[in-house]
């Protein structure tokens, strides 16, 4: 049975006996012993956060010996003196160790190389053009390798229908990122035998390729969130269009849920491979359920609830749906984590980042939205596909807005529901127009609502946002039947 963490940290012949092997097998020469009593009071019990201190430095255990060990401890034997560790046990602990450490390195590394340059190269690709290129020259690359379609014929797909394909330059930036995923997700792997872990090395580099690319999905997390909002920072600081973050949003989903799928079937083909009792013990651990739990949660967000024809029947479901998903994905994440290595490695910090820019997104809607303000506005229902909108105390003159609104029932609906906003493209602006009388009543095709505007001024306009268009009789009418 393993000792108790309290057991270790007060347990004088354990103390002495991890005192005498560091004297033994570590180089003081090159190490301060300011550093090795760092070590002893961080990991001489355990690496847990909530572990108890030891009861004697490592300078105290080694002084307080009264004679040199001489023997190793037989096998299921209580410790009750100092002894010697046993040699082969040494280096297989000492080889695992020290390369499990090396490898969670470079899983931190590579996913900080991920997250960072995919956030930075569209800023970088944005900025590059106030370089002094010729225009002629760049008119012609944004035209064959930027601008044009990736395929000049429409695709469908059975299950999936009739696919929007992005650009070149939307394909050139996908390419990107499927490369750089599987790049971070292949190198820096190495094998120590022997070790105290694994008895082949096919086991050994398994399990890293698992925890990498675990790691990876985590990394991926905070760039999902931020793709996918209103008010992402990107938005600001490139050129590029919502419908391009968008289009990244689904594109890291699907990287993201690959990457948490092969994470889980490595480790299930590791533990299936030890025996099934070994597999059946395992698989009831807390951290093992949540686990499964963050895995199919994100899998389900990606298919089959996001699937084209879903959004379009079913797309207030759709986004319910992937709001709950989302946040159970998180929870599982978490205790995925906290249950299996207690903040040892860092891995929580990824979902620290992704609930901060989620909450960076929703304060900055809230700010947007109360210095647009509660407005009325006229509703015309032109037929029953097309309104027009008429907000005469609007200063918005351009771009799009997303409007909340706060009594209108829609599609036959009992109550209003004012937590759904709609985009709406700002198709012109008459500043004469004289302000709405709240008082007068409406005739039966018209309706005097009030809405909440969560303004987007000269923002391109994305792909789900309805577009304004002229109706025979010259007025403004928009297209809804995509809400």
């Amino acid at each position: 049975m393993m000792a108790s963490a309290n057991c270790l940290a007060t347990n004088k012949e354990y103390l002495q006996t991890i005192a005498y092997c560091m004297k033994a097998h570590c180089d003081t020469t090159q190490t301060t012993v300011g550093d090795i009593e760092h070590w002893w009071w961080l990991n001489v019990v355990g690496v847990k956060p909530d572990q108890p201190n030891p009861s004697m430095t490592y300078q105290e255990s080694l002084t307080s010996l009264m004679s040199t060990p001489n023997s190793t401890l037989p096998e299921d034997t209580p410790l009750s003196t100092p002894v010697l560790v046993d040699e082969e046990a040494y280096i297989a602990n000492n080889n695992i160790l020290s390369n499990f450490q090396r490898a969670e390195t470079f899983h931190g590394k590579y996913s900080i190389i991920l997250i960072s340059t995919c956030f930075a190269l569209p800023v970088f690709l944005s900025f590059s053009r106030f370089l002094p290129f010729p225009h002629r020259l760049t008119n012609l690359f944004n035209a064959y390798f930027i601008d044009s379609s990736l395929h000049t014929q429409t695709i469908n797909f059975p299950l999936f229908g009739q696919l929007n394909l992005p650009t070149r330059g939307q394909s050139l930036f996908i390419g990107w990122w499927i490369f750089i995923n599987v790049l971070c997700s292949s190198l820096q792997y190495k094998s120590v035998q022997p070790n105290a872990w694994w008895t082949t090395r096919t086991l050994e580099i398994a399990t890293y390729i698992a925890n990498r690319t675990g790691a990876l999905s985590f990394a991926n997390l905070p760039l999902l969130t931020l793709f996918s909002g209103r008010n992402d920072l990107l938005l600001w600081l490139t050129n590029w269009s919502y419908s391009t973050f968008i289009l990244l949003h689904k594109t890291v989903g699907v990287i993201a849920t690959l990457e948490a799928c092969l994470h889980s079937a490595i480790y299930l083909q590791i533990y299936l491979g030890k025996g099934l009792e070994h597999y059946k013990e395992e698989s009831k651990a807390p951290y093992w359920i949540m686990g499964i739990l963050a895995t199919l949660t994100l899998s389900l967000m990606v298919f089959p609830l996001s699937l084209k024809k879903i959004r379009k029947v079913m797309y207030e479901f759709f986004v319910i749906m992937h709001i709950a998903l989302a946040i159970l994905t998180l929870v599982g994440c978490w205790y995925h984590i906290i249950w299996r290595y207690d903040h040892q490695w860092g891995y929580e910090l990824w979902i620290y980042i992704a609930l901060a820019v989620w909450g960076y997104d929703r304060v900055v809607r809230l700010i947007r939205m109360s210095k647009s303000g509660i407005k009325h506005a006229l509703v015309y229902q032109i037929d029953q596909d097309y309104l027009r909108l008429d907000i005469p105390t609007s200063s918005i003159y351009s771009g799009y807005i997303y409007i909340y609104f706060l009594n209108v029932n829609w599609k036959k609906s009992l109550l209003p529901r004012p937590w759904e906003s709609h985009p709406f493209s700002i198709a012109s602006f008459n500043s004469s127009s004289p302000p709405i009388n709240t008082t007068t009543s409406s005739p039966t095709y018209d309706h005097q609502e009030k809405f909440g505007g969560d303004g987007h001024e000269n923002e391109s306009e994305s792909s789900t946002t309805p577009r304004l268009e002229s109706s025979e009789n010259g007025e403004i009418s928009n297209k809804i039947d995509s809400l």
